[in-house]
């Protein structure tokens, strides 16, 4: 059942709702609506490329969320409890944390009259409440080639994979280091700025972080860019 939540704009907050849904439950409608909202930032995807390509699907939920009935935002979530179902870049990460039980989260999307309203920044906290509360993973993986969602991401909380790092290039930056990549981050439009390849990320519960801390601090680089937030595109 949907439940009304509260954005920052009031003019808006009473008629959104919100869900998680599993992905197997859509139906061919909702199929087509979930692409027509990815289309807005992915015009040439199909409906073969609403979801990332894992393995099993029965633990991939869909968060969505609806104005005057009309979706205008979703994030997808992926439960993790077998390494040998997980896609290879998780699967590094995970072992290499020594995490077993994780989740992904992909496909953050915002539709475009709504953005810049903080719908972003919900769709991530929400869903990443939702994963450490109602799933109780030990974190929350990803990965992007966006600049601007990277950006988003990092003053949520989320920590870098290392190894990415070094090898970044970018239709305008090549051999980005950690102090010109967080440099760029802070630029005032990302938007349309992606890099060759995925950049790996990881939000975390403190108690898990604590207790494989060696490992965390070895392959994760954190950062604080709360001073670009008013900077930060939220989708």
């Amino acid at each position: 059942m949907s439940n009304l939540i509260k954005l920052n704009f009031e003019n808006y907050s009473d008629k959104i709702t919100s869900e998680f849904v599993k992905a197997q439950s859509l139906s061919i409608v909702e199929k087509e609506e979930l692409l027509s909202l990815l289309n807005t930032s992915y015009p040439h995807w199909n409906i073969e490329n609403i979801f990332d390509r894992y393995p099993d699907y029965e633990q991939l939920y869909i968060y969505r969320m609806r104005f005057n009935e009309t979706l205008i935002a979703s994030r997808q979530l992926l439960l993790v409890n077998n390494l040998i179902t997980s896609p290879i870049w998780a699967k590094e990460m995970a072992h290499s944390l020594s995490i077993n039980n994780f989740a992904i989260g992909s496909r953050v999307i915002v539709h475009p009259d709504f953005r810049k309203n903080g719908l972003g920044t919900h769709l991530v906290e929400h869903v990443n409440h939702e994963a450490y509360s109602r799933f109780e993973v030990e974190g929350i993986l990803g990965s992007s080639t966006s600049l601007a969602a990277i950006s988003l991401y990092l003053r949520l909380g989320a920590k870098l994979w290392k190894d990415d790092i070094q090898n970044i290039s970018s239709d305008h930056t090549m051999n980005i280091n950690n102090a010109s990549l967080y440099n760029i981050l802070n630029k005032n439009n990302l938007s349309r700025t992606r890099m060759s390849f995925p950049l790996r990320y990881i939000y975390s519960s403190n108690r898990q972080e604590n207790e494989c801390r060696k490992n965390w601090n070895h392959n994760l680089v954190s950062t604080n860019i709360q001073t670009a937030s008013d900077k930060v595109i939220s989708s």
